[in-house]
C-alpha cells in the first residue's frame, strides 16, 4: 500500500464527495466501492464488541435512539 488513501479505498471506506461549485465539498455516505470481504472482516469485531458488556457496548449504543439515518 502507497498511502493511507489508497488502503481506505481499497476496503471502500473514503466517503462519497459531491463538489458542485465554489462551496465546500460536502462528505456523505461511505462509498462502498472496494473489497467488501475485507470490509466485513473489520464490521464484525467491532460489531461483536459493542454488543458486549463494557465501554465499547455504551459508545455503541448511545446514538441508536437518536432518529435520522442509521
Amino acid at each position: 500500500m502507497n498511502s493511507p488513501q489508497k488502503l481506505v479505498s481499497d476496503f471502500g471506506l473514503n466517503t462519497r464527495v459531491r463538489l458542485s461549485g465554489l462551496g465546500a465539498a460536502p462528505h456523505g455516505r461511505i462509498s462502498k466501492i472496494g473489497r467488501s470481504y475485507a470490509r466485513a472482516m473489520l464490521v464484525e469485531p467491532v460489531l461483536a464488541a459493542t454488543k458486549a458488556p463494557g465501554p465499547l457496548h455504551a459508545f455503541g449504543t448511545a446514538g441508536s435512539g437518536r432518529g435520522g439515518r442509521s
